[in-house]
């Protein structure tokens, strides 16, 4: 009874490693059609098949052990490598399309966030001539008092900074029509 379990457990144990050098077979020609290298698992594959073959079971195990670590390591190593040339790819060539995109919506509403950020100056600049055009004007009137009403400066340099106050008046009244034509353009497009 001995003998036939133990011849029993023997024929089990042998289809468990005969089905396991099948399932090895398979999984490396499954890794080699993906392009992994599987020299060192063949290998250890052929010999796990003699050892199976001369009937040394656990000599067949170790080995189809070993081939299947080969396998792992191969497929990890494969694996990192491709990872690698993914990452070193140009990222221009990565995010072509995404590019192209940002590119075009840029050109699309590029000239429209131009005009507004010039109207946006256009005011805010305008804002700021009337507040200097304020400015000089009492400049002027500040000149006038301290000339003619309490003598504190020479009628001379009342003139020169009478003259220099008009000058600056002359430029801004030149440019607020201006700012104001890019407002009113911008007011008609719409």
């Amino acid at each position: 009874i001995f003998s036939c379990q133990q011849i029993k457990f023997r024929r089990q144990y042998a289809f468990k490693i005969y089905d396991a050098i099948l399932l090895a077979d398979e999984k490396e020609k499954a890794y080699k059609k993906e392009g992994i290298d599987t020299t060192e698992a063949v290998h250890l594959i052929s010999e796990a098949d003699v050892s199976f073959k001369s009937e040394r079971y656990s000599d067949a195990e170790q080995l189809l052990t070993e081939a299947d670590k080969k396998l792992e390591d191969s497929k990890k190593e494969f694996y990192r490598l491709e990872y690698l040339v993914i990452l070193s790819k140009n990222f221009i060539m990565r995010y072509w399309l995404q590019i192209l995109v940002i590119i075009a919506i840029a050109i699309i509403s590029a000239p429209t966030i131009v005009g507004k950020i010039r109207i946006y100056r256009a005011k805010k600049k305008m804002q700021t001539l009337q507040i200097e055009m304020e400015i000089v004007t009492n400049l002027i009137k500040n000149a006038q008092g301290e000339c003619f009403k309490f003598r504190k400066i020479p009628e001379s340099l009342y003139d020169i900074r009478v003259e220099k106050y008009k000058q600056r008046l002359s430029e801004i009244k030149h440019t607020i029509p201006v700012l104001m034509g890019i407002i009113e353009d911008s007011k008609q497009k719409k």
